[in-house]
């Protein structure tokens, strides 16, 4: 084989990007080819986005690699140092030091930026990966589970609290006022969990405009203000190249004032009854292993939990 060539990535490289993302990925568990749509808002729409960051890796005049340095600028703002790290390499093309270049590539762009950290999370079982950053100095300093509930039965006796309402709303028919009532309460509830930095409202319009399955919108309201939120699809795309009939519960968010009194465990009951309801046998969902409370919740909803996550950290 010839000399590996690396380059900074360019929007005309889209295409082969998208080559290697998806044979790259295709030996995890639960993942699905990305479209263009999905993947040209994950790089080069988001406004993070930093040419100097991403690389690509050629042989022979063929994309095989990808590196990318992610530094959100609202974390940076909000007081948070860290940047985050994307290496993938199609499975022929491993083992030939590409991954490590990338990654050396990837972390100088971040030292670069004067971060304090680089962060990137995988599976447990992810292989090649694990062994890439803990032999690039990575530490494991946490750990998130992957949970599944399986067969169409609904939970009954659910009840939503008193004064409280749901309003639905098909993700792609969201408005952008929606959008933004939905970003609020979503970074209100989960703004003391591990990792929080806020999220901006245009992200989530650029990931509604691409948006490639059925997802939907629970607001929990008690007296015209929203208290809850969940974020639930039909993993339409997944289910097409597994066929399978599998969802997800992305997003189950409560504000400390409602909390205790059971419009988590109704959220969750309406996500998986709106997903049986589309003939759905197969709901999956992911939580931090430390947030106990919430494994119980899901484990007395019929969830348990199938695999596990490292969280990755190095200091920069």
């Amino acid at each position: 084989m010839g000399q590996i060539q690396y380059r900074h990535l360019t929007e005309a490289d889209i295409d082969s990007v998208l080559r290697v993302w998806n044979m790259s990925r295709r030996e995890l568990p639960l993942e699905r080819d990305y479209t263009i749509a999905e993947l040209r808002a994950e790089i080069f729409d988001d406004d993070d986005y930093d040419a100097a960051g991403s690389w690509v890796s050629e042989a022979e005049g063929e994309v095989v690699g990808f590196g990318r340095g992610i530094v959100e600028r609202k974390r940076v703002e909000s007081g948070l140092s860290e940047g985050f790290v994307t290496v993938e390499v199609v499975p022929e093309h491993r083992g030939r030091g590409i991954e490590k270049e990338l990654m050396n590539r990837v972390l100088a762009y971040l030292r670069s930026r004067h971060l304090a950290r680089a962060e990137y999370s995988c599976l447990t079982i992810a292989g090649w990966r694990n062994t890439l950053f803990e032999e690039s100095g990575f530490k494991d300093v946490r750990h998130f589970f992957r949970m599944v509930r399986k067969g169409d039965n609904v939970p009954s006796d659910i009840r939503i609290p008193a004064g409280v309402s749901f309003k639905r709303k098909m993700f792609k028919d969201a408005n952008d006022e929606e959008i933004s009532t939905m970003v609020a309460i979503f970074n209100d509830t989960f703004s003391e969990h591990f990792g929080f930095s806020a999220v901006s409202v245009k992200r989530w319009l650029r990931l509604r405009d691409a948006y490639q399955d059925v997802g939907m919108i629970t607001l929990a309201m008690r007296d015209g203000r929203a208290v809850g939120l969940s974020f639930t699809d039909e993993s339409v795309l997944y289910n097409k190249e597994h066929g399978s009939r599998a969802g997800w519960v992305w997003i189950i968010g409560v504000t400390k004032s409602e909390r205790g009194k059971g419009l988590g465990r109704a959220l969750l009951a309406d996500s998986i009854t709106w997903l049986a309801g589309r003939g759905i046998d197969t709901v999956y969902l992911g939580l931090d292993a430390q947030n106990r409370s919430a494994l119980g919740l899901y484990t007395s909803l019929g969830f348990e939990v199938i695999h596990e996550n490292k969280y990755y950290r190095l200091a920069l």
